[in-house]
């Protein structure tokens, strides 16, 4: 993606500032790469299981409630990788981990190989800066969900169709087209919220390569065309074929342009700045302003690029056969980081749609996946300043790539100093969640047909908001709902959680007339097993009746059916083994 065909002029001294890698150098990098991610995401590993993973990957695979092919689902492809996943490894928390990892691995290698294509990202250190900055892009905490693995599995396929688009815009032979013309259908089946960035790269290389055949042209617009397609059927396909199923975020969908709008440039904020400010802010709380997490980040920047320009500066003086940069070849270079930073921009505008029709962008732990897709342009967009200031200050070529290396190194610290911080607060999330649940398990070993079991948790606050990581032991309904007729082997059962003096369950809401669900009817008191957990502690108690401050229209406490529902037989219930500790 370039500003002129077969881009290698426009940044040559650039590009062959360090010679092109080879099998070797592809090797070289996927080492680095790899060392990285272990460190960043399995450093302080633990068989984390959260949220949607006990209701969307346990509780449907145990009730085999998987599909290849859902007919009335907007996302028809999407228990695929998950079915296939299941058929190698079975129930196996830490394997479900390591596959995660690979993606994620596998991502960071297709960035490594896009870069390669980008004239002035084409020496190799830049390029494995290029994906070394995209691995740990601190926007996205969810990389070792077990409910992302398709999602995974379709932003894997996004970045390979990516990579073919260039390559035949470039002049490559076809077969590879067609691999990425088959390819996307099916990333879309599984996840589409690369609709958007799909769409741009195809338009962005169809202006940016003029000279290109006109068939090529055309043939790059099919992609935009079946992005298109997708979305139509996607808003007006189910009702057409008269499909009752309700989406459940059709409620939530906004077309306003100005609410668009303002999301979009939320977007920017988050990825370009605030991923940054907010994780120098969390790691280093008497920083926690923005301004100055974002005045420490600059700093550093600038501190460290500072002192390798001048021991490069040094070497250049005792050295001074090195070979210096004409103004001829730095403009030109300069030119090629202008371009980069442009299509960075979009880009990260891209990876918003369609995204913004129903999440606002933010950095709360559960929120922040949809900041994944923005990430490339954030890489590219950042990358441009970078190669910019180095051609600036570079005496010579070969001195540009060490410059960006040491311009970047505040920033991927930052990035593997929150990523290695998000796994170690699911960790700790985890064992709080698997001390609740042996604790309910000690005083409930068994429950009654369709009780419902709620659990609450106070004084969580500090974990729960719009730019945290930090994660709570219980994030939702209904994954409690799900791990609760889980590991009591009852599909009778529900559950619920909520915080009071917090916010209250998404749900789950406590009434005068017993608990409504969005999902479900009212369920009386009288049905309910409710406990309280007490983090200072670590303390369950079991309560035999709500205050009133937790229910709504509430006069004075309300009772529960309490410990009259408790069975003191336990169930056979196998999935109780993943409680163990590790």
């Amino acid at each position: 993606m370039n500003s002129k065909p077969d881009s290698g002029t426009t940044s040559a001294p650039l590009a062959a500032a360090t010679a092109p890698a080879g099998v070797a150098g592809a090797v070289a990098a996927a080492a680095v790469l790899a060392l990285v991610n272990l460190a960043a995401y399995a450093f302080t590993y633990a068989p984390v299981i959260y949220s949607d993973d006990w209701s969307t990957v346990l509780a449907e695979q145990v009730q085999g409630r998987w599909h290849w092919f859902i007919q009335t689902s907007f996302r028809p492809f999407f228990d695929m990788p998950l079915i296939l996943q299941s058929m190698l490894l079975g129930i196996n928390i830490p394997a479900y981990h390591a596959v995660l990892w690979v993606l994620h691995l596998l991502l960071a290698l297709l960035v490594f190989a896009i870069a390669r294509q980008i004239p002035c990202l084409r020496a190799w250190p830049t390029s494995l800066l290029a994906a070394l900055l995209f691995l740990l892009y601190p926007t996205d905490y969810t990389v070792m969900w077990l409910v992302m693995m398709p999602i995974y599995t379709s932003r894997a396929l996004a970045l390979g169709i990516i990579y073919l688009l260039i390559r035949f815009a470039k002049g490559g032979g076809r077969a590879g087209y067609i691999a990425a013309i088959v390819l996307l259908p099916l990333s879309l089946g599984i996840y589409d919220g690369h609709i958007g960035l799909i769409a741009a790269c195809s338009v962005l290389l169809v202006i940016a390569l003029p000279s290109m055949s006109a068939w090529r042209r055309a043939a790059l617009l099919v992609p935009v065309a079946i992005c298109g397609a997708f979305a139509l059927w996607r808003l007006i396909g189910p009702h057409l074929a008269n499909v009752s199923q309700v989406d459940e975020y059709a409620p939530q969908v906004t077309a306003s342009p100005g609410e668009l709008l303002s999301r979009v440039l939320l977007g920017y904020k988050v990825t370009l700045v605030w991923g940054w400010t907010g994780a120098v802010g969390q790691l280093i709380p008497a920083l926690g302003n923005s301004k100055a997490a974002l005045a420490a980040v600059a700093g550093a920047v600038v501190v460290s690029a500072f002192c390798v320009w001048l021991a490069l500066n040094y070497i250049q003086r005792r050295q001074p056969s090195v070979a210096t940069w004409a103004m001829s070849e730095r403009r030109a270079s300069l030119r090629a980081a202008s371009w980069l930073g442009l299509i960075g921009l979009i880009l990260v505008g891209a990876g918003y749609v369609p995204v913004i029709l129903v999440f606002i962008p933010n950095l709360a732990a559960v929120g922040s996946r949809v900041n994944f897709y923005a990430g490339l342009g954030g890489v590219l967009f950042l990358l441009s300043l970078v190669v910019g200031a180095s051609v600036l200050a570079a005496r010579a070529p070969r001195q540009a790539p060490l410059l960006c290396a040491a311009t970047l190194a505040p920033l991927l610290a930052v990035g593997l100093a929150a990523q290695m911080a998000v796994q170690r607060s699911a960790a700790t999330a985890w064992d709080e969640q698997r001390a609740i649940w042996q604790l309910v398990m000690q005083q409930a070993p068994n429950l009654r047909d369709h009780t419902f079991l709620l659990i609450a948790l106070p004084g969580y606050s500090d974990r729960l908001g719009y730019q945290t990581w930090e994660r709570a032991p219980l994030a939702a309904p209904w994954e409690v709902n799900a791990a609760v007729a889980l590991l009591y082997n009852n599909a009778t059962l529900n559950g619920g959680v909520i915080f009071p003096g917090v916010i209250g369950g998404t749900e789950s809401v406590l009434t005068a007339e017993g608990v409504k669900r969005v999902a479900a009817g009212a369920i009386p008191y009288d049905q309910m097993v409710a406990v309280e957990y007490h983090r200072d502690t670590g303390a369950l108690t079991m309560l035999d009746e709500l205050p009133a401050d937790w229910v709504a229209g509430a006069q004075g406490p309300v009772l529960i059916g309490g410990t009259g529902l408790v069975d003191a037989n336990p169930p056979v219930a196998p999935l109780r083994s993943l409680l163990a500790a590790p």
